[in-house]
């Protein structure tokens, strides 16, 4: 059994190495996107994020609770303007 594993593995790395294709993490490239504090109107220091069932993100900031949808931006003040550390 394990000679067959061994040659299936060979067998596949060559597959690969013959038509070219890399096997290697470092070609996949997530797409990123960095906002400034001027994007979404509140304060520079965001604390904790997390994504809710819906698909948006709520991030925990200096002013309040920022939701954002992956369209809009939403600041959400919390009564007595506390810094929003956690969100979950």
């Amino acid at each position: 059994m394990k000679t067959y594993s061994a040659f299936l593995i060979f067998f596949v790395y060559f597959l690969f190495a013959s038509l070219g294709l890399e096997l290697s993490a470092s070609s996949f490239l997530p797409i990123v996107t960095n906002f400034s504090a001027h994007d979404y109107n509140a304060g520079l220091q965001n604390w904790s994020c997390t994504q809710g069932a819906n698909g948006e993100i709520y991030i925990g900031n200096n002013t309040g609770l920022l939701v954002y949808d992956g369209y809009n931006w939403n600041k959400i003040e919390i009564p007595g303007s506390p810094i929003v550390r956690s969100v979950m």
